[in-house]
């Protein structure tokens, strides 16, 4: 009696595992490329990455056109500077 209700509760454990893993599966193949779209419609590149020190470092970003510097590692990110962007290209 005790097997069995433990063979059971084994067997449909197993099954609930499988739905999971199915429906997250499906969800990464069909859905996932739509919802990358939106992200990858923002143009932000990372320039440069600087370690200044073990916990800080420090980046340049390029974003709308213009250059950001970030220094990342203390407690919240700091902008350090913001310019236009100096490489224009000629069309």
């Amino acid at each position: 009696m005790f097997n069995e209700v433990m063979l059971q509760a084994i067997f449909g454990l197993g099954i609930t595992i499988l739905i999971i893993f199915a429906v997250a599966f499906i969800f990464k193949r069909f859905f996932a490329p739509l919802t990358m779209n939106k992200f990858k419609s923002k143009k932000i590149k990372v320039l440069e990455a600087t370690m200044l020190d073990p916990r800080h470092r420090l980046f340049l970003v390029e974003w709308e056109g213009k250059e950001y510097m970030f220094l990342l590692g203390g407690q919240q990110p700091l902008q350090v500077d913001a310019k236009l962007s100096s490489q224009k290209k000629a069309e």
